[in-house]
C-alpha cells in the first residue's frame, strides 16, 4: 500500500498539517478502490490485458467524481454547444437526473448517428433521438 502511495506523491506544500492528512487519506481511498477493482476483475474472469492500469483507473475515477452531479444551469451559458466526447460510462448509466430537453440547434444522434435531432441530454451533453418510432435516449442510458 505504501509503495503505491509513494508513486503518486502529492506536491502540496502547506503549513497546515490537516492538508497532508486529507491528501493522504484521499490517495488511500483511491488505491483501495483500484485494488478492489482489480480483485473483482479477476473474480469475474476478465483478461489481464483488459484490466485498467492504475493511471487510467484514477483518471476515470476523477472524471466520474467530477461529472457525477453536473448541472448545466450552474455553468456559464455558451453560444455553441461542443459535444466532441462521449461521457464516462459510470455517469451516462447512473440513472440519475436524465431530462431530455429541446435544443434550438439540431445535431446528429450520438447513438444511431443517422438522424438529426434537437433532443438533448443536459447531463451527458449529447444529442439523442427521442420520438415515437425511435428512442435512442433510453438505449443510450440503459
Amino acid at each position: 500500500m505504501d509503495s503505491c502511495i509513494q508513486r503518486y506523491k502529492h506536491g502540496v506544500k502547506a503549513r497546515r498539517w490537516y492538508m497532508y492528512v486529507f491528501w493522504h487519506s484521499l490517495m488511500i481511498a483511491a488505491i483501495n478502490s483500484w485494488l478492489l477493482y482489480k480483485r473483482d476483475c479477476k473474480l469475474l474472469g476478465v483478461r489481464d490485458k483488459d484490466i485498467m492500469i492504475e493511471r487510467k483507473f484514477f483518471a476515470m475515477l476523477a472524471t466520474s467524481l467530477i461529472e457525477v452531479d453536473v448541472n448545466l444551469a450552474d455553468r456559464r451559458p455558451n453560444k455553441r454547444v461542443r459535444l466532441q466526447r462521449k461521457p464516462v460510462p459510470d455517469v451516462s448509466k447512473d440513472g440519475m437526473s436524465r431530462w431530455p430537453i429541446k435544443h434550438e440547434q439540431r445535431a446528429r444522434c450520438k447513438n444511431c448517428k443517422s438522424n438529426k435531432t434537437n433532443t438533448f441530454c443536459e447531463k451527458c451533453k449529447v444529442f439523442l433521438c427521442f420520438t415515437e418510432g425511435k428512442n435512442c435516449f433510453r438505449e443510450f442510458h440503459v
